[in-house]
């Protein structure tokens, strides 16, 4: 359970603190928002139709789970270490040194994500409630800032940690950063996308569930009843093929078995 008591009466702006792994919680409020795109380069993510979707207000992770929050989880034996604890396929030493410990925890499989999310009292959000904090009380906007392209340059309102392959859009190499370098959305959240993707609750079908959106449950929806793995929202720092992948719309699929050198994770709370 939390490490302290919530505030009375949150509203927009309210801000949690949680002395057990460190992170602060961000209160979003209940009520209505539109959900999908119709803007889409690949209807193979299935991000269509827009739909309006209800849901309860919650509080979800300010930044990404770090690298220094995780191992306090490892150290109470309640998380097993990352895939890949000792290097970083461009950054050497990622989970062992100091100079990382604000740096997103990577190659976490979602059910390491779930236990770390468990230990802290807290659990993972739904595809619905990632979206919704990622647009910030936008409604219709591309990204967590609206419209405008994001740019690598850390203070930039549209700034984000991303790469587009054959395109000078985005940064100099694919390695993530620490977590809240680039400006934060309306609701005070940081990294909704860029630096690292992440794991949400929902099972996903083989197909992403073609029809899902369409006949989506009207308040706080839970996703497909049946999958074969588990859903992942926002970009990374990765290369990607063009600016549609960065935006909040976007699906993504992973094995919950496995983590990923571009993967990681955040928390949610139901109040």
């Amino acid at each position: 359970m939390p490490t302290v008591m919530s505030p009375d009466n949150p509203s927009i702006g309210s801000t949690w603190f949680q002395s057990k792994d460190g992170m602060t919680l961000v209160y979003i409020p209940d009520g209505e928002f539109q959900m999908g795109t119709e803007d889409s380069s690949n209807d193979g993510f299935n991000e269509k139709p827009v739909h309006t979707v209800y849901l309860d207000a919650y509080w979800i992770d300010k930044t990404e789970v770090t690298n220094l929050m995780y191992a306090k989880c490892v150290a109470d034996g309640a998380c097993d270490p990352p895939q890949i604890h000792d290097a970083h396929s461009i950054q050497d030493g990622y989970y062992v040194s100091e100079e990382f410990d604000d740096y997103p925890v990577l190659k976490v499989s979602w059910l390491d994500s779930t236990a770390y999310c468990t230990w802290a009292g807290r659990r993972l959000p739904t595809e619905a409630e990632w979206e919704k904090a990622a647009r910030g009380g936008l409604e219709g906007k591309r990204y967590p800032w609206g419209d405008t392209a994001p740019i690598c340059e850390e203070g930039a309102e549209n700034g984000a940690r991303f790469t587009v392959s054959d395109s000078d859009a985005g940064c100099d190499d694919e390695n993530t950063t620490k977590v809240a370098s680039y400006s934060p959305n309306g609701y005070g959240l940081y990294d909704m996308v860029g630096n690292a993707s992440e794991w949400v609750a929902d099972l996903h079908s083989k197909l992403y569930s073609d029809d899902y959106y369409a006949n989506s449950p009207y308040s706080n929806p839970l996703g497909v009843d049946l999958g074969d793995g588990r859903m992942q929202r926002g970009s990374s720092g990765n290369s990607y093929d063009n600016l549609d992948d960065l935006g909040v719309a976007r699906r993504y699929a992973g094995d919950p078995d496995k983590g990923s050198l571009s993967v990681g994770f955040r928390c949610a709370l139901s109040p």
